[in-house]
């Protein structure tokens, strides 16, 4: 995780970024012949929705058949105004996060060790589980 400074200096100098990402996605399979063109649905769909729990708005994006295209911007008023359990509610969203934010979300009691661990939560991207 960079250090708070850094990530304010790089939004607002570098407000948009440039993702591609290479794959074969949608098109006709040139062995099989078998089309998976209904899968663009399903990319812009899946774009729509991260885009809607991650604090990023879609600038501009194309879906091709062996590559995919995104120009986002990072919304920093969301950014802002997101609380550290928002950030963790937003990541959970999408992924399980670790155990100890688990037994936090469904209002477990922490055990003392726990509870060490837990004075830091999100000073670390391996805190977050991945």
């Amino acid at each position: 995780m960079m250090p708070p400074l850094l990530a304010d200096y790089l939004m607002q100098c570098l407000p948009f970024y440039r993702f591609v990402r290479r794959g074969y996605l949608c098109g006709v399979d040139r062995q099989t012949g078998k089309s998976y063109g209904h899968r663009r649905q399903w990319i812009e769909e899946r774009i729509r929705i991260l885009s809607s729990i991650f604090a990023i708005d879609i600038c501009a994006y194309a879906v091709m058949s062996n590559h995919i295209h995104l120009v986002i911007q990072l919304n920093q008023e969301e950014i802002t105004s997101i609380s550290d359990n928002g950030i963790v509610d937003r990541w959970t969203s999408m992924f399980r996060g670790p155990l100890l934010i688990q037994k936090l979300q469904k209002g477990e009691r922490l055990e003392k060790a726990e509870l060490v661990n837990y004075t830091q939560p999100f000073t670390s991207s391996k805190n977050l589980g991945y």
